[in-house]
């Protein structure tokens, strides 16, 4: 790997992935949010379609790695994908536009996010919402493409074939987009590895060897008690010979084996002194995706007790677990992604109470008078950029219309 490629992948892994409301476990839906949640999402809507560029693509103001449109554009296009026809329906011609710009981009074997060979464009994620934009909008000609796409996820996966054996921490897993080892080539997080089974999920392409080998992955970052793996903890003063497994919370962290990836730090377990990665919010509302995506029931225990751990970690402001005293402002940087996170997760497990209502009055008094959201604080995450921001907060505003009749 040329240095160039490596340092703009350190640089770029942290991104891509209030108000304190308890609420109940499986129930009705709550009531409708209020008329001005659609005005809200119409008006975000508008902005993101305002920022379409001629070619139909999406190109970010703010970051030189994100204004190829190579990963932006089919994640915008996926998020808009996801407003309801009735509500904000897309201007005539905009998203065949847009799809024309997807089979330009895509490169040799029409994987997307690899048109520089020196600086990738977030290959996993790009071709993961790539799949899903020619799932929803492709055409005939397109079936091919969409074989390639899906073809290059399921070998993206660290798996045997990519030289990783069961008892490896990133078994399982997906990362930013390179599967070989050795360093950063074996990078893996939860972030990634939701949005390729998503991917999958709507292809119909997660087999009995991908789930089983996905499952494994999410059990170690659940700190599920069977689980005889280590996640590769750095060394501190606290650690001693031998593997005790951390504490069950029911909650996630983010990656085994990229320890900055883990926005909840590492904590000391209290009986036994050992160190272990915190669950965190926005990580647990990742894993329940990644689990619904393989199609594990809602009534599973591994989702109910993530449920159960995100309803003692409520709130749409700041994701908690994450500490205070973290030396970068994660927290601070991850709103956007955690609203969108935890609204796509409430909505999809049917969670009662009136979450909707307090999710969208939280993002109307934070909504610009263009109809765009910005996070002044959120360079980490990229959610200083307008566009990115717009688009997750859309995600939330979406799911929580999906509430209203």
């Amino acid at each position: 790997m040329k240095p160039s490629k490596i340092f703009f992948l350190k640089w770029s892994l942290g991104v891509l992935g209030g108000l304190c409301v308890p609420f109940a476990s499986f129930a009705e839906r709550d009531a409708s949010p209020p008329s001005k949640a659609k005005e809200s999402l119409i008006r975000v809507t508008d902005y993101l379609w305002s920022k379409q560029s001629p070619d139909g693509s999406w190109r970010s103001e703010t970051y030189g790695l994100l204004k190829s449109g190579q990963s932006l554009t089919p994640f915008i296009i996926f998020v808009l994908s996801e407003v309801r026809n009735d509500m904000a329906p897309p201007p005539e011609g905009t998203v065949e536009k847009s799809m024309n710009f997807l089979r330009r981009m895509g490169r040799k074997n029409n994987i997307h996010g690899r048109a520089d060979p020196d600086v990738l464009d977030y290959p996993n994620y790009a071709t993961a919402y790539a799949l899903r934009c020619f799932l929803r909008y492709g055409q005939e000609g397109d079936k091919t493409r969409i074989d390639d796409l899906t073809r290059y996820l399921v070998l993206q996966q660290f798996a045997e074939a990519a030289g990783f054996s069961p008892d490896s921490p990133a078994y399982g897993g997906w990362g930013f987009g390179i599967n070989r080892r050795p360093t950063l080539s074996s990078f893996v997080d939860l972030s990634h590895t939701r949005r390729v089974l998503a991917a999958l999920a709507e292809a119909n392409k997660i087999d009995a060897e991908i789930k089983s080998r996905a499952l494994c992955f999410l059990s170690l970052l659940q700190k599920n008690p069977k689980e005889k793996r280590s996640p590769l903890i750095p060394a501190t003063k606290y650690v001693t010979s031998g593997f005790i497994p951390p504490t069950y919370d029911g909650g996630f962290f983010s990656s085994p084996n990229i320890s900055y990836a883990n926005k909840g730090r590492i904590a000391k377990d209290p009986l036994t002194g050992r160190p272990y990665y915190r669950s965190y919010a926005t990580a647990t509302c990742d894993g329940v995706l990644a689990l619904l995506a393989t199609g594990v029931p809602k009534t599973d225990d591994r989702v109910l007790d993530a449920v159960r751990w995100l309803e003692r970690h409520s709130g749409w402001g700041l994701p908690q677990g994450i500490p205070a005293e973290h030396s970068e402002p994660w927290a601070e940087s991850m709103i956007y992604y955690h609203c969108a996170a935890r609204a796509q997760v409430f909505n999809e497990l049917s969670i009662a109470k009136d979450w909707r209502r307090n999710l969208c009055t939280f993002l109307a008094e934070r909504q610009n008078e263009d109809g765009s959201f910005l996070n002044p604080q959120g360079r980490l995450m990229k959610e200083d950029d307008p566009i990115l921001c717009s688009a997750l907060a859309l995600i939330a505003l979406s799911h929580a219309a999906m509430g209203e009749d």
